[in-house]
């Protein structure tokens, strides 16, 4: 699974207009704008960069879990 590829729903705090963006495009360029209102929508990119990195170990460590088990059969 491609998380970038992944869409992130966000809600404008303009107009609370919800819409959805892929995870890349958000980590690329922090700045969406709202197509309701045309509202400049600033994400924390770190924040969003950080949770990325979490989650991609955590596929790892699955994957290691799996084909570990895998071997064992």
């Amino acid at each position: 699974m491609d998380l970038e590829k992944q869409p992130l729903e966000l809600k404008c705090p303009a107009c609370a207009k919800k819409f959805k963006k892929p995870l890349g495009r958000l980590k690329a360029d922090p700045t969406i704008k709202c197509p309701g209102c045309g509202e400049l929508v600033k994400i924390k990119a770190q924040g969003l960069r950080s949770a990325l990195a979490s989650v991609e170990r955590s596929k790892a460590a699955l994957k290691r879990a799996i084909d570990g088990f895998n071997k064992r059969k």
